[in-house]
């Protein structure tokens, strides 16, 4: 209405010849109905230029207000598998109201934080439409897949804490599958000492990792403090876990070069050895029969500082006693064993 009653106003003085408009935010267009989009939030004072043919000018302004657009996004686990309910965590800020749109051909939610189940596999994406008080709208999208139901407990990292004779024990578990863990059965196994079993009740979800604090607690023995121990996944929700690779972790609690008994003693095809070292060197592993006598030399090579373990396969020796032979710098450790 005011660009029109201010070109009626130059018409009197002749036709319009070209117009300059001016947005306030450092952007000008010579267009006769420009289109312009604003970055930012602020009010502005647009002013409108404009040159008759007789060389006449005149101008008129106007302020324009700008409101802010809502900030969207939201997060969840990414994936699932079909039946399984998701919690979508809505993150965004300057809405009030929401439009949820799960990719699936489903009903729509307006819900700040719904949820939904997927009925089939596939990769879907969700979408996200926020509105603001002042009517404003923008949207955020994110692609969910919902695969097949895969049950993947790893054990990331585990520590210990030595408090005068009573040995605790956590372990870091994260949840890689796309089920629930409701329950796992774990096995606590320390050097020279029969396994312990612990079932943890404690939920972990899709992509979560919890510290799970071990219920039981292990008296030491000053005068032998084991050289490392374990803490393994047996079973989780009952079953076996897909991916048993990852259930397994063993830690040190020696601080100077050790080696641990040899185990199972006899041996029938496969030598485990563990050992510990408290600097990165070189590892010597050697085998020598009852005489004396070397027959293999099974390792020589840098090793990491820390706990290690080896299997060999000595499938092809003699039934006999034999004795493994470590040398770690200055240090020899050797253990006899029998192979049958």
């Amino acid at each position: 209405m005011w660009q029109k009653a201010y070109e009626e106003r130059l018409l009197q003085t002749g036709a319009i010849s070209g117009y300059l408009w001016n947005f306030g935010d450092g952007t000008t267009s010579s267009d006769t109905n420009p289109v312009h989009i604003f970055t930012n939030a602020f009010t502005y004072e647009v002013v409108l230029y404009a040159t008759a043919t007789g060389g006449c000018t005149d101008s008129v302004k106007q302020n324009l207000t700008i409101k802010p657009q809502p900030q969207v996004s939201f997060t969840s686990t990414g994936f699932s598998s079909p039946g399984v309910t998701t919690v979508f965590n809505n993150a965004s800020t300057g809405a009030s109201t929401y439009l949820w749109n799960f990719g699936d051909g489903s009903s729509t939610s307006n819900l700040t934080n719904p949820t939904h189940t997927f009925a089939d596999t596939g990769i879907y994406t969700v979408t996200l439409t926020a509105q603001s008080s002042f009517g404003c709208t923008a949207s955020y999208s994110s692609v969910f897949s919902v695969l097949e139901p895969s049950q993947d407990l790893a054990i990331k990292n585990i520590s210990s804490v030595l408090n005068g004779t009573t040995l605790t024990l956590h372990a870091e578990i994260v949840n890689n599958g796309n089920l629930n863990a409701d329950a796992y059965l774990l096995q606590i196994s320390m050097e020279g000492n029969n396994p312990v079993l612990e079932t943890a009740t404690d939920t972990i979800e899709p992509a979560q990792t919890k510290n799970y604090a071990i219920k039981s607690q292990f008296i030491i023995n000053p005068s032998y403090i084991p050289n490392y121990y374990c803490i393994k996944i047996l079973k989780v929700n009952g079953m076996n876990d897909f991916v048993e690779s990852n259930n397994l972790k063993c830690a040190p609690l020696a601080t100077e070069f050790s080696l641990s008994e040899i185990a199972p003693n006899p041996v029938t095809s496969v030598l485990n050895l563990n050992y510990f070292i408290p600097v990165d060197d070189v590892v010597t592993i050697e085998l020598y029969d009852i005489r004396g006598k070397k027959v293999n030399q099974l390792l020589k090579s840098k090793q990491l500082k820390g706990l290690q373990q080896h299997s060999f396969n000595i499938e092809q020796l003699s039934k006999s006693v034999y004795f493994c032979k470590i040398s770690y710098r200055d240090t020899v450790i050797k253990r006899r064993f029998l192979k049958f």
